[in-house]
């Protein structure tokens, strides 16, 4: 705050002491300056403005006090480089007028710095210009026509800048004036267009109206058409699923005729035979009776369960429990069961199953499916013949099979066997019949599980019965 008082005291001071060595014009300007410092901010850069505009005033006719201003204008604290250059540029003019050529090369260097250190471009000219007059002063020709040289290239250079920031403005005028230009006619045909889009807009109404009028008509006759078609899949629907449950009877009360009929006329006739005769009959044959009546009742059961597993897989009743099996153990239980039939024709049995063979399914399913194509081998196969059954493993799924050396099995009984057609067939040259309800049933519970079952076969050779099932579950 003192340094402030001081600092205007001296201003002051100085404007009384040179105030009689300036013309009038000069004089009033002065006061004019004198004025604006008294309203000031001593600390401030507007402040240090002023003190530089008395500076300019004084430097053609007073540079001493013209010098002295600018010091002032130095000291005063603020944070405005364009100033600060602008001052150096005085105070070098200054000391050129005072011809104190070394001070006004130092004081002209310090604001060439600032002008480029900030991009003040035309403070640098200026600056420039100020150097080749000092260097002049100090006859040193060749750096002054240097900077006069570089003065004209940088004002050339300006010039180019100020014409093309002139040509900038013309041309940015001239487009505004051209957008104007097409705004005006912008909103003249929006005018127009309005008018047109109205007159659109009622056309588009009544087409509106129109369609809406043709489209409830399309509605109701669509509603119409869909019920009707509803009505009408509804009774195919019902219709197929009743030639379904006339197929799954005819196809019941045909296995039923066929394949219970032979084993209760055999069983009947073998037991009416033994009554009749058991007086008569020695004890080795007395025993053959026995061994045929237990294939009958062996077969008749089987059958009896095929038609029972079946049935509860055409009506949906059969419970499905996937879960990771052992098929090694369940190919086991099933040899368990049948060994007697194996025994009786003296069949040789091969299991080649791998031990920890695993599979994802039902096990009920997998054990019913076993059964059966083994049973099948053995009814198919000559006495003393060789049964395989084998597994093996690819990717993600693993393949069971049952191979028997029977007389195989033509390609057009082939085609049949895994079709609920009801048709009885005889296997090759064979006396032993079927409907295939079991080879039907294996293929549904198989397919269940998410495999596939089928055969290879040839007439008058072996015959090789194959399913898949997957290692791991395939919903996931």
């Amino acid at each position: 705050m003192v340094a402030s008082r001081v600092l205007r005291s001296l201003c002051i001071g100085i404007t009384c002491v040179v105030s009689c060595s300036v013309g009038r014009a000069q004089q009033q300007e002065v006061e004019r300056l004198r004025n604006e410092l008294s309203q000031q901010d001593s600390a401030s850069s507007a402040y240090a403005h002023t003190l530089l505009k008395i500076c300019a005033t004084y430097i053609e006719h007073n540079p001493d006090s013209a010098l002295q201003y600018c010091k002032l204008s130095l000291a005063v604290p603020h944070d405005n480089d364009s100033l600060r250059a602008q001052t150096y540029l005085n105070l070098g003019e200054t000391y050129l007028a005072m011809r104190e050529f070394k001070k006004g090369l130092e004081a002209t260097h310090m604001a060439l710095s600032i002008s480029k250190r900030y991009s003040y471009r035309l403070d640098e000219l200026y600056a420039i210009d100020l150097l080749g007059k000092i260097h002049a002063g100090l006859q040193r020709y060749d750096s002054a026509y240097f900077y006069k040289t570089k003065y004209g290239s940088l004002k050339d250079s300006l010039f180019d800048i100020e014409r093309e920031n002139i040509r900038s403005e013309l041309q940015t005028r001239y487009e505004t004036e051209k957008k104007e230009q097409q705004i005006v006619q912008l909103q003249q045909d929006s005018i127009i267009k309005d008018l047109q889009v109205r007159e659109e807009k009622q056309w588009r109404n009544n087409l509106i109206m129109l369609a809406g009028f043709l489209g409830i008509i399309a509605v109701l006759f669509y509603s119409r058409f869909r019920t009707k078609k509803r009505a009408t899949d509804m009774l195919n629907q019902k219709n197929e699923e009743l030639k379904e449950l006339n197929g799954f009877k005819d196809k019941l009360f045909t296995v039923i005729s066929h394949d219970l009929k032979s084993p209760l006329s055999a069983f009947s006739n073998l037991t009416r035979s033994l009554a009749d005769n058991v007086k008569h009959l020695k004890q080795e044959e007395i025993e053959e009776y026995l061994r045929n009546l237990n294939v009958s009742s062996m077969d008749l059961t089987r059958l009896l369960n095929n038609l029972l597993e079946w049935a509860l897989t055409q009506t949906g009743s059969i419970s499905y429990n996937p879960a990771v099996i052992r098929c090694d153990e369940l190919v086991e239980e099933v040899i368990t069961q049948l060994r007697p039939s194996l025994q009786e024709k003296k069949i040789v049995l091969n299991n080649f199953v791998p031990e920890k063979t695993e599979a994802f399914a039902d096990k009920n399913m997998i054990v019913i499916v076993l059964r059966n194509l083994l049973s099948n081998a053995i009814k198919f196969s000559n006495v003393g013949g060789v049964i395989t059954i084998f597994a093996g493993r690819k990717d993600n799924l693993v393949t069971l099979g049952v191979k028997d050396e029977g007389i195989g099995i033509s390609m057009e009984d082939q085609a049949k066997l895994f079709k609920a057609s009801g048709e009885v067939y005889t296997v090759g040259n064979s006396n032993a019949k079927g409907t295939g309800i079991g080879l039907m049933l294996c293929r549904e519970l198989v397919e269940r599980n998410g495999g596939n079952i089928y055969v290879e076969s040839k007439l008058g050779d072996s015959s090789n019965f194959y399913f898949s099932l997957p290692v791991t579950n395939l919903a996931k």
